[in-house]
């Protein structure tokens, strides 16, 4: 389950970041800017709780 979730949130990080730098409008930067905020903050859930 660890794994799914890691996984879940390097896929956001890396669709937050691609839509911040190759997005084709302003409105796609803050998309890419949440998902981004997302995908980081699943990141630091899944290293700080041990897996049960």
């Amino acid at each position: 389950m660890t794994y799914l979730k890691l996984a879940l949130a390097v896929a956001c990080v890396v669709a937050g970041t691609y839509l911040v730098f190759a997005g084709p409008v302003s409105g796609w930067v803050l998309l890419g800017l949440g998902l981004a905020e997302i995908g980081w903050w699943l990141v630091t859930r899944v290293f700080r709780s041990p897996e049960e």
